[in-house]
């Protein structure tokens, strides 16, 4: 008689075999596990890329219509806020990343411009390096500024 069933005798998976498959699929799932996390840090950059300009363009913007004379841009590690505007949303946070920047205040005039003399950069940062940065150039008697992105 061959390989096969025998009479009486049924034929099952032995214990190593179980070990080694389950190692196999272990070691598949924890590299896709990595690369999940990749992805959501690219994708978080990404969105932080979008969401800054548009954060600070939309509170400038209703800071100008609304004719405040007193907002403000607060720049902390964990969020950049806009202080004494209501009405839509004031916070952004990262998930993965930290915020950096020289100033950790800047007032918003009644134009909807950044009241500082000079340009000030805010980073994104991923521990010590600095993944994105956004530097914001404002003419403060003019009315306009102007943000440009930096990836690293």
């Amino acid at each position: 008689m061959g390989k096969g069933i025998k009479k009486g005798k049924k034929e099952a998976y032995t214990l190593i075999e179980l070990v080694i498959v389950i190692a196999i699929i272990m070691i598949m799932a924890s590299l896709g596990v990595w690369k999940m996390r990749e992805r959501a840090v690219r994708n978080e950059l990404l969105r932080l890329k979008a969401q800054v300009p548009a954060f600070l363009e939309t509170s400038t913007l209703r800071v100008y219509q609304r004719g405040i004379e007193t907002a403000s841009l607060s720049i902390n590690t964990d969020s950049l806020e806009i202080n004494n505007v209501t009405g839509y949303q004031t916070e952004l946070k990262p998930r993965y990343f930290t915020f950096s920047s020289s100033v950790t205040s800047v007032a918003i005039n009644s134009f909807g411009t950044f009241a500082t003399g000079t340009a000030f950069t805010i980073s994104v940062m991923d521990g010590s390096t600095t993944k994105l940065a956004f530097k914001i150039e404002s003419r403060e008697k003019l009315g306009i500024y102007s943000i440009s992105t930096s990836s690293f």
